[in-house]
């Protein structure tokens, strides 16, 4: 839980406990918000969140500019919502769409320089996919993990059953994001190389 406000907004940092992973990966959770002080209530204040993560370790703490995307669950500026967030050079790109509970599976994966962000309701049979950013400046070595912030009133615990760590997106996964990950290549230079090794991803069992 969270007692102090502490943002991951523009260059400011909250909490992130990470592990350092490098290239493709995937990484899962299903994730609890509630608040602090009642445990059978949904955060109720602002800016209230906590998902999973995927940070450059240059960051201003060590005197870089805050450069990650993630997916988080929580109480936005409005309501109960699954944000995803890309910030680049401490500038912040977000959207926080209602969601219907305080409780989601959260995926966020890399493919080369895409990282794709996932949602859905805890036990359902397919994921859906939130959020799609291309962040080729960011390294090979990532902080990847759970996160979680606050703003003003901090009142929240967000809880994480079983963080499942994969080397890559399993092929299921790289399917869902298809339709969007060939869209986007249609649209770059040498995008046939790209094309084959998707279709090749696939095929693979």
């Amino acid at each position: 839980g969270m007692e102090q406000s502490a943002l991951w907004f523009q260059g400011s940092t909250g909490a992130l406990v990470y592990k350092l992973v490098s290239g493709n990966f995937s990484v899962s959770a299903t994730v609890h918000a509630r608040k602090r002080t009642d445990p059978n209530a949904l955060p109720a204040s602002n800016v209230q969140l906590g998902g999973l993560m995927a940070r450059d370790p240059n960051g201003t703490d060590q005197g870089g500019m805050e450069n990650y995307v993630f997916i988080v669950l929580g109480h936005d500026e409005n309501d109960i919502s699954v944000e995803t967030k890309s910030t680049t050079d401490s500038v912040s790109d977000y959207e926080g769409p209602t969601w219907p509970s305080g409780d989601a599976e959260l995926r966020l994966c890399r493919v080369g320089s895409t990282f794709s962000l996932y949602q859905r309701a805890v036990g359902a049979g397919s994921w859906v996919l939130a959020k799609s950013y291309d962040r080729p400046d960011l390294p090979a070595e990532l902080q990847v993990g759970p996160n979680i912030y606050t703003a003003f009133d901090a009142d929240l615990a967000v809880r994480f059953d079983e963080i499942v760590f994969r080397d890559a997106p399993d092929p299921a996964e790289v399917v869902a994001g298809a339709v969007h990950v060939v869209e986007r290549f249609r649209q770059l230079d040498g995008a046939r190389a790209g094309l084959a090794q998707l279709e090749e991803g696939h095929r693979v069992e």
